[in-house]
């Protein structure tokens, strides 16, 4: 019952049929800036006005299955897309339009963070995303723990619930540095300090944005369908990759 009290002010704002139809798009917090721009660029030239939420790939998979009222679901990696598939929550295949970078960033100018910062005594506090919760925290544990350091920075680690908090922990400061998404590039506030350390895709299980569209939702006819194939679009994939997003392996 809890899952379906955050969405009583979207469904509260919803028109009849008579109006517009409305697209339900639960994404990963780290899509927000180039899925917002897609979104704008879908509505202008379609009948249909798109409706966003962002979050953690974990919560909005768990809001799902306690019967959130999404269209399409885009997760930081396959493995929640998967998991809906065997509960019978969605239709066809799940099917990956991008893969997000992982970057190590501080909200302190000057500060480039390196691996071997994470160690040093000036480093308190070290952000990441919940790795319960959002693939990017996933990654960022995988690669700590390559390189042996996970259990050895336990006492520094704060994790945010999502990309979005993490990146306000960043931001703020709270943080001395911490693992984010390339995406948080494109933002006013990356400005502040624009310098990153990438971290490799090989030290770490692949961040793959797998879209999938939700079974249930049976009112809007052919919208998650022709949001899917604009998704794909050359003019869709370009916006991805100046958010920092690669394509996938089958579009390169």
């Amino acid at each position: 019952m809890k899952y379906l009290l955050a969405f009583l002010l979207i469904l509260a704002g919803c028109q009849s049929a008579s109006e517009t139809p409305v697209l339900r798009v639960a994404a990963a917090s780290s899509l927000n800036l180039p899925l917002t721009e897609i979104a704008q660029n879908f509505e202008a030239q379609n009948k249909v006005k798109v409706e966003l939420v962002f979050a953690s790939s974990g919560k909005i998979c768990a809001q799902i299955e306690h019967g959130a009222p999404y269209d399409l679901f885009i997760s930081a990696n396959q493995e929640f897309t998967q998991r809906l598939q065997k509960a019978n929550l969605v239709e066809g295949e799940p099917e990956v339009i991008a893969l997000g970078q992982l970057i190590l960033w501080s909200g302190k100018p000057g500060f480039l963070p390196g691996l071997e910062d994470l160690t040093s005594p000036e480093v308190h506090k070290i952000a990441l995303p919940n790795p319960e919760l959002a693939p990017f925290g996933q990654g960022a544990r995988d690669f700590l723990q390559r390189q042996g350091l996970w259990d050895t920075l336990q006492p520094r680690l704060v994790l945010g619930e999502s990309v979005s908090q993490t990146n306000q922990f960043l931001v703020s400061q709270a943080a001395d540095c911490g693992f984010t998404s390339r995406s948080f590039i494109a933002s006013k506030e990356f400005q502040e300090n624009p310098h990153f350390t990438e971290i490799n895709p090989n030290l770490h299980t692949p961040i793959a944005m797998t879209l999938v569209e939700v079974a249930r939702q049976k009112d809007n006819a052919d919208w998650p369908k022709k949001f899917r194939a604009f998704l794909n679009s050359d003019p869709c994939r370009q916006i991805l990759k100046q958010n920092g997003f690669a394509p996938p392996l089958t579009h390169e």
